[in-house]
């Protein structure tokens, strides 16, 4: 998403464009009788421009102890303070500024943003309402005013002002997408769902969001699924030696521990899962580390360097992902409860919402305003890992959680023929068995994962806390992914 579309997050961004004055530097020029006293305020106005609030705030402060009615002095330490989240402060700066002079719409306009900011919103509506019987052509004026409107419940006349402010910034789809989920907020639905709608059309790479071919990747899953499974006969002999070279990819909150499992007791090796590198940033040298009789396995992307050392070792790779809808939820209670406490982002975020606005935050992606983190949402991100995982030139087994909780035994099987080890039906029943949910995990013990760390380890959870909301907005963020992912016939569930 482009940096001029995340200003709209928070009203603090909006505040002071980069390597500008924020009042004429001509402005103290008349005001001031003592020399010294204008050259501080320039000083300042400098300080402002290149950025260093902290040093232009002091400075604007010493101002006001000789010139506390200096009407942009207040107003520029008002929307400095603004900047620096000091909310309550600014309002007070601010609110001078706008007594002393009512007729400057950019007063108002900054008080507006800090009074929003905390969350004081019938007054931030009052003082954008000023402005805008005044000036109905005030910058980005409707978006202010729908934004307070939708706040205060008023989400008719709030819906109005977003469509207009669209409208006039017909390149800006951030308007209607944080439009969309202020809608999504107050429980209007069907609003919310079109102006996200809105949004998407005006830009499909919204968030990061990464277009490309899904055909193929359709139908390699389709293929895999209707693959035969293949049972080695009780009576050959089991294969000498290793497996094939292989190791095994999962998306966050998939299963991996599973997958794990079930791996050890195919093979007989043990897992090698490094937990100190970034998921997009897997060294190239990674496999040579993995101790002998072990497997490699972690949630990582086939970045450039480590997708060559995989072409080269001829490895195969084991990928594993989950229906979205369960992955979300596994998401959401892992980071309030499992995470709760740890100051992760993903719990900071979902902490602060309710469940039905975490899992549409995980749904739709976001922004988090404080340092610019863009996300295109889970759904998409997996969609993306297995594109990327099938493109890479090396063979590849898709598994999904559900298959190997629904069609244990035979997902089994599928498995260990991929890594040359073909079983039995009673070998790959005896394999579900010792790996069942109620089993210790020889992977998380490894691991020191806790206990809660498994859920239900069931399919279809999703529908227990999935609202009608939520699922509307999923099926417009997602478009036709479970039915490409094989998971759903239609969007009729």
């Amino acid at each position: 998403m482009h940096q001029e579309h995340l200003e709209l997050e928070t009203p603090v961004q909006l505040a002071i464009p980069a390597g500008s004055f924020l009042v004429d530097p001509e402005a103290g020029k008349e005001f001031f009788a003592s020399p010294s006293l204008r050259k501080l305020f320039f000083t300042a106005v400098v300080a402002q421009r290149d950025g260093n609030h902290g040093q232009a705030i002091q400075l604007f402060e010493l101002v006001l102890t000789e010139a506390p009615n200096h009407v942009p002095t207040l107003r520029l330490l008002g929307v400095l303070l603004l900047c620096e989240l000091e909310f309550e402060r600014a309002v007070v700066h601010l609110q001078r500024s706008v007594e002393l002079d009512p007729e400057v719409d950019d007063g108002r306009v900054y008080l507006g943003h800090s009074l929003s900011s905390l969350e004081r919103h019938e007054e931030a509506l009052q003082q954008y309402q000023v402005v805008y019987a005044r000036n109905p052509e005030y910058p980005r004026i409707h978006f202010f005013l729908g934004r307070e409107l939708i706040r205060t419940g008023n989400t008719d006349l709030g819906g109005r002002h977003m469509v207009e402010a669209t409208r006039r910034e017909p390149g800006n789809p951030a308007i209607p997408y944080k439009a969309g989920w202020m809608m999504l907020q107050e429980g209007q639905v069907d609003a919310g769902i079109a102006f996200i709608d809105c949004a998407l059309t005006l830009d499909p790479t919204l968030l990061g969001r990464v277009m490309f071919d899904w055909t193929p990747l359709q139908e390699e899953l389709q293929r895999q699924r209707v693959e035969p499974v293949v049972f080695a006969d009780g009576d050959s002999p089991p294969p000498a030696g290793p497996p094939v070279a292989f190791s095994c990819y999962s998306f966050p909150k998939c299963g991996t521990h599973l997958l794990s499992d079930v791996m050890m007791e195919i093979t007989g090796q043990n897992y090698y899962w490094p937990q100190d590198f970034p998921s997009n940033g897997v060294p190239g040298d990674v496999l040579q580390r993995v101790p002998e009789n072990h497997f490699l396995i972690g949630h990582w992307h086939p970045a450039e360097e480590f997708n060559a050392a995989l072409l080269a070792a001829g490895q195969r790779a084991i990928v594993q992902y989950r229906d979205p809808r369960d992955q979300i939820v596994s998401y959401y209670f892992n980071y309030t409860q499992v995470e709760a406490g740890t100051g992760n982002p993903w719990t900071e975020m979902l902490e602060e919402r309710s469940k039905e606005d975490g899992i549409n935050l995980l749904i739709a992606g976001g922004i988090k305003a404080e340092d610019g983190w863009v996300w295109p949402g889970l759904p998409h991100n997996l969609y993306t890992w297995m594109e990327q995982w099938r493109s890479i030139g090396i063979p590849v087994l898709f598994v999904s959680f559900e298959q190997m909780v629904d069609h244990k035994v035979e997902t089994i099987a599928r498995l260990a023929d991929f890594v040359g080890r073909p079983l039995t039906r009673s070998r790959c029943a005896a394999i579900a068995e010792a790996t069942g949910f109620k089993k210790e995990s020889r992977t998380m013990k490894g691991n020191n994962a806790p206990n809660d760390f498994k859920r239900k380890g069931v399919s279809g959870d999703w529908r227990n806390h999935f609202t009608e909301c939520n699922k509307a907005l999923f099926k417009k963020i997602t478009g036709d992914m479970l039915i490409r992912l094989g998971l759903e016939t239609d969007d009729r569930w």
